[in-house]
């Protein structure tokens, strides 16, 4: 029994001995270092595949910033106004607002300045082509 007891307490001895206890600890480390090493490498995994997608994703910016540009440069076209096109020579003279103006300006609103398939137009419903008038059905 004694001998049992002293190879117990032999036993004891090295398992609480400080070398065994620098041995446990440094497995420890030596897992937590392994553990790290292996969300590093899992992170450099995921950073190399978004890496692998930046010339595919640069193309597709590219892209969207010719549609912007295009579509900003029509929002311009736009903003400016109609373009002047040309007119047929019957119709030219009356494209300038100056001269509607000065047309209407010669007619009694009363007066009937057109009459085709049954409609009747007056000086007034043709004052509907001056700048900020609204266009009214007869017109069109």
């Amino acid at each position: 029994e004694a001998e049992v007891a002293r190879a117990q307490a032999a036993c004891d001895r090295r398992l609480h001995s400080p070398a065994a206890q620098a041995s446990k600890a440094a497995r420890r480390r030596n897992s937590n270092a392994k553990e790290k090493l292996q969300e590093a490498e899992s992170k450099l995994a995921e950073m190399s595949s978004k890496l692998a997608l930046l010339p595919e994703k640069e193309a597709e910016i590219q892209a969207k910033q010719a549609e912007i540009d295009s579509l900003q440069k029509q929002l311009a076209e736009l903003q400016a106004g109609p373009v002047a096109t040309e007119r047929p020579a019957d119709t030219a003279r009356l494209a300038d607002r100056s001269e509607v103006d000065a047309w209407l300006a010669e007619y009694d609103p009363s007066k009937v300045v057109a009459e085709h398939f049954n409609i009747t137009l007056t000086a007034k419903e043709f004052s509907c082509l001056r700048n900020g008038e609204c266009l009214n059905s007869e017109v069109i």
